[in-house]
């Protein structure tokens, strides 16, 4: 056999056996259950919505064939961010289809971003595409936080019986940035400026995972935009460009307007009968809405599983947390 072709073999071959121990040795360092297939990745999966809109997603796969259950992760965060892609392997290493979105409006996916409002659609009609796929054996899970949490209370009142289990985690199932009287403007200068760092190409890759994950960070970028008057003009002053989101929220700056009832999932709360486990942190700052949405779960009857951290929403305890939980409870209703 030619040389060159038996050091490219060997190199493969080591390649593989590096590759293999690098995944036990990072299920071992998670504290997460053995890792039981290897992974194939196929990026760039166009999905069309009901209205002919396209979202892009990538699929993770256990490279043993097979039609397995799901898990859908939909996020504005990037889908080939660290923090999707990462729990994306683990769950495909252990027997599960994963299909990471952007949501309607962000990165590669088409339309406009307009903060929850097409999300119950888009979840939904995501759920029925996938249980469409030659590979799927029909079960639906959906997993992740905030605004990814969110996503699942949205597709959920949709009903469909395709979705079998849920693992929201620092998210509520309303998630919009006004109380009862008034803007929650720390709140949403902090988003927006979360929504902006992986788009900013004037920044670092070390400054954009600061002004994503760091709050010190964020409070020098906020703080004077938060001074800045009038507030019609804040989302300029933090940008240097106007948000429309923000330009939208100023304009229905009352709870009680009807653009926010549509995205109110709190009523529907209690008729969400899958599967269901919150996590929170007793730091978080949507600790209180979670904690009504367990109240309303169990008052109607349901029994969701509760767990709460000594965390705040930044603190990515949550989301290790949430991995190793998640695994058992995806194994036990969808397997």
């Amino acid at each position: 056999m030619n040389r060159k072709l038996i050091a490219l073999l060997a190199a493969a071959g080591a390649t593989a056996v590096a590759y293999t121990q690098r995944r036990h040795l990072i299920a071992r360092v998670l504290n997460l259950p053995p890792v039981k297939h290897g992974v194939i990745v196929q990026k760039g999966i166009p999905i069309t919505m009901p209205d002919g809109v396209t979202l892009m997603a990538d699929h993770y796969r256990p490279d043993f064939n097979g039609r397995y259950p799901t898990i859908l992760i939909r996020t504005p965060y990037d889908r080939r961010a660290f923090t999707n892609s990462i729990p994306a392997q683990r769950f495909a290493e252990r027997g599960y289809h994963v299909i990471c979105q952007d949501v309607r409006g962000r990165f590669a996916s088409e339309g406009e971003f307009e903060p929850y409002i097409y999300e119950a659609d888009d979840g939904n009609a995501t759920i029925e595409w996938i249980a469409q796929q030659m590979w799927s054996d029909g079960q639906v899970a959906m997993w992740g936080g905030s605004y990814i949490g969110y996503t699942q209370w949205a597709a959920a009142t949709r009903q469909s019986p395709h979705l079998k289990a849920l693992f929201p985690f620092i998210t509520q199932a309303h998630l919009i940035g006004i109380s009862d009287d008034s803007l929650l403007l720390d709140r949403i200068l902090r988003w927006l400026v979360i929504l902006d760092a992986p788009n900013n190409d004037t920044l670092s890759e070390w400054e954009k995972i600061g002004r994503s994950f760091m709050a010190p960070v964020q409070d020098k970028i906020v703080l004077p935009a938060a001074n800045h008057l009038p507030l019609a003009e804040v989302d300029t002053a933090l940008l240097g460009h106007p948000a429309s989101l923000y330009q939208t929220w100023v304009k229905h700056s009352d709870p009680n307007d009807p653009y926010w009832q549509t995205v109110d999932h709190r009523p529907a709360v209690k008729d969400v009968t899958v599967p269901i486990h919150l996590l929170g942190g007793w730091y978080d700052i949507f600790i209180n809405g979670q904690l009504a949405d367990y109240a309303q779960l169990k008052m109607a009857g349901q029994t969701p599983h509760l767990t709460i951290g000594s965390w705040t929403h930044m603190n990515l305890r949550n989301q290790l947390t949430s991995m190793q939980l998640a695994i058992d409870w995806f194994d036990t209703h969808l397997k």
